[in-house]
């Protein structure tokens, strides 16, 4: 029952998903899926609390909710940055020129399109061709970094264009 429970409430979550995407809502498709996503987890787990309790089955189907959930957002992301995937959605759209081709497959592109993108989820913000971080994006780095040094991750230096490490660097591997 728990598994029937889990498959059915995941379903849910995808079909709400889906019906968030095709809203006005401007948020990205991965706030849309946690917001749909984890209301349905929180029923399911509720459900299962319920009828299990805290045992075994109420743990295995959150945690198999959250699996597929997991697994879910990573296919749909990658899909959605894919060059190959642009590509092709691209083409359906009507024919390309070899320029046009040229352009979807030059880093250059890739780039301005993940500019774009950064623009338009409000991490920055265009001005006259430049671009500045916007107080969300200074957040999002503020908490990388806290998660950079919780991991242990050592920043990359900036030896190749200085000849010297950062001195940020230093400080984050004390």
């Amino acid at each position: 029952m728990w598994l029937l429970l889990t498959v059915a409430y995941f379903t849910l979550a995808v079909l709400v998903h889906a019906a968030l995407c095709r809203t006005r809502w401007q948020a990205s498709a991965v706030i849309k899926y946690l917001v749909a996503g984890g209301l349905c987890g929180l029923i399911l787990a509720g459900q299962l609390m319920l009828l299990y309790g805290l045992d075994a089955p109420s743990l295995a189907g959150v945690l198999g909710f959250a699996l597929v959930s997991e697994l879910y957002v990573f296919l749909f992301t990658l899909v959605h940055s894919s060059v190959s995937s642009v590509l092709l959605r691209r083409l359906r759209r009507g024919g390309m020129t070899a320029d046009d081709l040229d352009r979807v497959g030059n880093p250059a592109w890739m780039v301005e399109s993940r500019l774009e993108k950064l623009v338009a989820n409000d991490f920055l913000v265009a001005d006259s061709g430049s671009y500045a971080l916007t107080a969300r994006a200074e957040r999002t780095l503020f908490l990388f970094g806290h998660l950079h040094r919780f991991f242990r991750h050592d920043r990359r230096t900036r030896v190749e264009a200085t000849g010297q490490a950062d001195p940020k660097d230093r400080e984050s591997a004390r």
